[in-house]
């Protein structure tokens, strides 16, 4: 985890730069941007950003119920150029950490700066305003749900 910490700082520190001072139209650099609750109940939030070349996808998961509620678990990446790339999981694959303050600011910064802005999401209104729906798991959980109820 220490060789990961600064790691992930700078990343996210390049995320938020990336979207405090983007070089083309916010809607357009912010590819996908959503949250959703997982089966087992955990909060999952997912963020792609491209920009200078790079596209960078973040991904966390907060445990939402049991004995290590709020423990988090980030997955980070950065593709694009040759050996510029990046993939980082804090604290490791498949572990939880109790967040730290410096993790918990980032975060909340970059959620703050991005909002509900999402390219991917600007699409599927556009699509649906022409009768075209894309059917997400989501939605079909939903659809199941309602037929089960009487």
């Amino acid at each position: 985890m220490r060789v990961r910490r600064p790691q992930l700082e700078t990343f996210l520190d390049e995320m938020i730069q990336l979207v405090e001072h983007p070089t083309r139209p916010l809607e357009r650099m912010i590819v996908y941007n959503a949250s959703c609750r997982g089966a087992d109940g955990d909060n999952i939030y997912n963020l792609q950003v491209h920009g200078g070349g790079q596209s960078y996808l973040l991904n966390t998961m907060t445990i939402a119920v049991g004995r290590h509620i709020g423990w988090m678990n980030v997955h980070a990446g950065r593709y694009g150029d040759e050996g510029n790339n990046l993939r980082l999981e804090f604290p490791d694959l498949g572990g939880f950490a109790r967040p730290e303050s410096w993790l918990i600011s980032r975060l909340e910064k970059l959620r703050a700066l991005v909002g509900n802005i999402s390219f991917y999401k600007a699409r599927r209104q556009l699509l649906k305003k022409y009768g075209i729906t894309i059917v997400e798991d989501a939605d079909l959980e939903k659809d199941i749900n309602k037929l089960g109820k009487p």
